[in-house]
């Protein structure tokens, strides 16, 4: 017996995978997907960190103002983590006008210093006397 008559012979040439979606469809989907990516990121990340906080007990009988501040934690970290997914956070265009990498004035090598130094140029004289303490 041959075993050629079981086969099927399928086309070879000319085959397309259609997509019914249009561009803009596909587009929208991922940039969704991409969003639920960063949200469940961005939730772990803020649930481990006030747990840790939590465990050192920085949490304990916060102010108001404490609380404000664990709030900017909280966006600062979705903040990063939608900024690693090409996605935009109110955020962002805070800490680009008040975080500089580069300080001109400043010639130290301490990457940290760097990284977290205010603009000078947003400070006011109150805030440029108080960094010189």
């Amino acid at each position: 017996m041959n075993n050629n008559n079981n086969v099927i012979q399928f086309p070879k040439e000319n085959i397309r995978f259609m997509n019914p979606l249009s561009k803009q469809d596909n587009t929208e989907i991922i940039g969704k997907v991409r969003l639920e990516l960063a949200d469940e990121i961005s939730d772990d990340v803020i649930e481990n960190t006030i747990q840790i906080l939590g465990a050192f007990g920085v949490l304990n009988n916060l102010s108001d103002e404490a609380y404000k501040d664990c709030h900017m934690i909280e966006q600062s970290i979705r903040s990063l983590i939608y900024r690693t997914k090409g996605l935009d956070h109110p955020l962002q265009s805070i800490t680009e006008q008040t975080f500089s990498f580069e300080d001109p004035e400043d010639e130290t090598e301490d990457d940290e210093v760097l990284m977290t130094k205010p603009k000078k140029k947003d400070l006011t004289k109150e805030d440029q006397s108080a960094n010189l303490e």
